[in-house]
């Protein structure tokens, strides 16, 4: 049977009603072509829910009214508000003045777990969510297709799931039989045409739905494509294990086993686990979340890992909570992929807003500060969704005791394992205080007693983890981690939930790995290697020890005399650049990864200086100057680009229009002194307009290349930023032809798509920001006051001809020389031309970034890993030598 649209459509309809959804045709509900909530149902719903309160007519008519208010001109906040009012319910104000202002839910969430009164404070004035007896929810539950809306055009979504009248789901399908039409066509007519032609329908959406039977997928309105995701579980994936007090199992199959869904399986995984009458109201109340306050339209849907992982979490936190429990509330084993910062978030959520736990203190903990960075700008602009606005970061271990110390439940703390030190002062005993561990592999188990034999004697001390514990004795903690190892079980459970890597390569997270074998032959010093072999041979006879231990660093350090050897280094090197040049002429296509295994960061560092030096020989050694000059570009400038209009219009240096080649030059803020702006503008104020702007240009780029100011373009993660802000909208918002960046300024060229303003504006913004943010981390040397990084201004000139073209590609490719740069500038690494097969090489020195990271190996063993992201190649390539 061909799988043609109208037959995915119809199999969706039957699937979605064997889980309680009614089926209706478009057609048959009375209403206005223009309105897209079925106000009879919404009607119904409330005056039924609300019946003992006697809500009138009036009172539910004011609610649909204000409901239909919020403008669809502004989308997202009006989503936002609208998300609000349906996940976490809204105040009424009665029209009898004698009668108590209302709590006004839109969807009946009873069969879930019971949440707290909301703070009446934090709802918006006509909702909130009150406790009441489990029975049967009485929300009105249908599907809807062939509904056609009527906005600036005639649309007809292919189908839209109805709760209670509000459209909170619309799918778009596209057959899987057409090579030429995908599913992402689908989600180019939901975020594009529909959202331009009929917004009003996406006030009131929770999420969207795209398919084409073999690929199913479920992502927010407002996420880019590569967001929307599989749901790969089905109902009976192990929820119902637990059992709550005050809790419906909701229908859940118990011991069901997880299965793996791909292909048209995926479409029933969706429907049976996502989209069932249970799930899909607690995915509205608990698991989509709208920030704060968002510069972006940010809006997070959660995806089955962080649904499974949270729900599991919680319920098992509420078993072994303490005094009744062992205070062990669960290990969560999370591949790359999982998104466990947000399986951490929506687990607050549900923990601060329980019943069960009665309004608990929330303790976050990281081991690196990078973690608690970005777990507290998440977590503190998520005060609304996890309903408490004691969101905090604590900076001394201090100041959490006071805080704690203070209040008898609420709060979200963020902290370090490393506050943890040698003070044991008691921070809290109450038992309703909850631990999340970030990293719960490494410093955060460290509960034993060590003991060193110095030469001062005999010095006793425990790990981090364990003055935390002394320190909250009655907490209940919860691990994360992408390592479990038996430490990790011991402190803080079993694992109750896991997300593999498996899963998050068929989610197209991860890449594939390929594995390949190596060897690299080094002449080896066979006595002592021999030592090391029987010393290890001597550790798994007698089991490792403190002392033992110390003996192992001793031997890795002679290990790693073997493994650094220069000779060896020099050949992996070899091997690895001949391997990757190799698959690129081989035509590979495909973007991916590469990952190196090193014994130790001074072999990594090593290894990554051969590989550089090896790449800058045979990439960056053509580009000499006589090289660039005796290469014609113009050809591809006619070829390629056309020639534009302006051409044959005189002095007209400067054009913003989509489709012409531009040179762009951009500088720092203080790459000229003030003084020397001031003279120029003395020397050349008796010139004409249009000759005092050549001139002006050509002595402004003398001082730029006498290389002033504070220069951080030559640090080389600084570069390595600009360079990606300029690849990253290459071919969508203009092709980037050439570009180089010097100390102080760059010079970029690219065919325009877009605005250039814009263009121009998004590169400076980014990369402004992170100069600023990372001023003191990489030692940049900005003034520690300035408020700005690039001037605000910049240079832009349209090409007229091919000459000019030439020119200019030269000159950027040349500038490193023309300003005296010596060859081990950064300069002459980050530049670059996408014009000539013998210049675009894929791999540049400046694609290869060096990620230290520490493993533990049997607690004995610390790697370090280099990361190459590589273009054209195919998958994620695991090179161990």
């Amino acid at each position: 049977m061909k799988f043609t649209e109208e037959k995915l459509e119809q199999a969706f309809i039957e699937l979605i009603q064997k889980q309680g959804f009614e089926y209706v045709y478009g057609s048959d509900i009375q209403r206005s072509p223009d309105e897209v909530i079925i106000e009879a149902d919404l009607r119904n719903f409330l005056l039924l829910k609300y019946k003992k309160e006697k809500l009138t007519n009036q009172e539910v008519t004011r609610i649909i009214q204000q409901l239909k208010s919020y403008a669809a001109s502004d989308l997202y906040e009006s989503n936002k508000a609208i998300m609000k009012l349906v996940s976490e319910g809204f105040i009424l104000k009665r029209e009898d003045r004698s009668q108590k202002d209302l709590y006004i839910q839109l969807i009946d969430y009873k069969g879930l777990t019971a949440f707290r009164d909301p703070d009446a404070k934090q709802l918006t004035n006509i909702a909130t969510d009150a406790s009441e007896p489990y029975g049967k929810d009485q929300n009105v539950y249908k599907f809807v297709n062939q509904f056609e809306i009527i906005g600036f055009e005639k649309r007809i979504p292919d189908g839209i799931l109805y709760i209670n009248g509000l459209p909170l789901v619309v799918f778009e399908f596209k057959t899987a039989i057409r090579e030429e039409c995908t599913i992402h066509d689908a989600f180019v007519q939901l975020t594009t045409r529909y959202k331009r032609d009929i917004p009003e329908l996406f006030k009131y959406n929770a999420f969207c739905v795209i398919s084409d039977g073999v690929n199913n997928k479920a992502g927010s309105f407002f996420a880019p494509y590569e967001f929307f995701y599989a749901w790969r579980r089905s109902p009976g994936d192990g929820l119902g294990d637990v059992k709550l007090p005050l809790h419906e199992n909701s229908g859940v199959q118990e011991n069901q086993a997880s299965q793996e869904a791909e292909g048209i399986n995926s479409m029933y995984s969706l429907i049976g686990g996502m989209l069932n009458t249970t799930t899909i109201r607690d995915i509205i109340r608990n698991f989509i979340f709208l920030p704060d306050s968002s510069k972006k339209e940010d809006k997070i849907l959660c995806r089955y890992p962080q649904y499974y992982g949270a729900k599991k979490l919680f319920m098992n936190i509420i078993s072994h909570q303490k005094p009744g429990g062992d205070g062990k509330g669960g290990t969560y084993f999370g591949a790359t992929g999982c998104g466990k910062s947000y399986t951490m978030l929506f687990l607050t959520r549900l923990l601060m807003r329980s019943v069960l736990l009665g309004s608990p203190t929330i303790v976050l903990i990281t081991d690196r500060t990078d973690l608690d960075d970005q777990l507290s700008e998440q977590f503190t602009n998520a005060k609304e969704y996890i309903g408490d606005n004691n969101v905090i970061r604590v900076e001394s271990r201090a100041e959490l005791k006071d805080r704690l110390q203070n209040i008898k439940s609420g709060g979200v703390f963020l902290t370090t394992i490393h506050k943890f030190t040698d003070d044991t002062d008691l921070l809290t005993n109450r038992s309703n205080v909850i631990c999340i561990s970030d990293e719960a592999h490494r410093s955060q188990t460290n509960l034993d007693q060590k003991v060193r034999v110095t030469a001062n004697g005999v010095t006793k001390s425990y790990g981090f983890a364990k003055y935390l514990h002394d320190s909250l004795p009655n907490a209940t903690f919860v691990g994360f981690t992408g390592t479990p190892i038996d430490a990790t079980l011991e402190v803080f459970g079993e694992v109750v939930d896991a997300y593999t890597m498996t899963e998050s390569v068929k989610d197209e997270i991860t890449v594939r790995i390929v594995y390949e074998g190596r060897a690299a032959k080094v002449l080896l010093n066979n006595s002592e290697l021999q030592k090391i072999e029987d010393y290890y041979n001597q550790c798994a006879e007698e089991g490792a020890n403190e002392y033992q231990i110390e003996e192992s660093k001793k031997a890795v350090t002679n290990m790693n005399v073997i493994l650094g050897d220069p000779d060896r280094l020099k050949a992996l090197a070899e091997d690895f650049v001949t391997h990757y040049e190799t698959r690129v002429a081989e035509g590979a296509t495909i973007k991916g990864k590469a990952m190196f295994v090193c014994s130790s960061r001074l072999i990594a560092y090593e290894l990554y200086k051969n590989v550089i030096k090896l790449l800058g020989a045979r990439s960056l050694g053509e580009w000499s100057s006589s090289s660039i000059n005796s290469t014609n570009y113009s050809s591809y400038f006619t070829k390629s680009f056309g020639y534009p209009d302006e051409w044959h219009v005189t002095n007209l240096p400067h054009r913003n229009k989509a489709g012409l080649v531009q040179f762009i030059t951009f500088r720092l803020a203080d790459s000229i002194p003030q003084q020397v702006l001031k003279d120029i503008e003395l020397e050349l104020k008796s010139l004409s307009d249009d000759k005092k702007a050549i001139e002006k240009r050509k002595r402004y780029q003398f001082w730029l290349d006498k290389g002033l100011g504070c220069c951080a373009l030559a640090n080389r993660e600084m570069a390595q930023v600009v360079q990606e802000a300029l690849l990253y909208h290459d071919d969508k918002k203009y092709n980037l032809l050439a570009w180089s960046i010097m100390s102080n300024h760059v010079h970029v060229l690219i065919h325009t798509r877009n605005d250039l303003r814009r263009i121009v504006q998004s590169w400076k913004s980014f990369t402004g920001k992170w100069a600023l943010n990372n001023n003191k981390k990489y030692n940049l040397g900005i003034d520690t006051n300035a408020s700005s990084f690039w001037m605000p201004d910049y240079w832009d000139r349209f090409i007229r001809d091919e000459d000019h073209f030439n020119n200019t590609v030269r000159y950027i490719l040349n500038n490193p020389l023309k300003a005296n740069l010596p060859k081990e500038h950064t300069a002459w690494l980050f530049r670059g031309c996408h014009l000539t097969d013998q210049m675009k090489q894929e791999l540049h020195p400046t694609q290869i970034k060096m990620v230290m990271t520490r493993i533990e190996m049997n607690s004995l063993l610390l790697l370090s890993t280099l990361i190459f992201s590589i273009r054209k190649m195919s998958g994620f390539i695991l090179l161990i030598y």
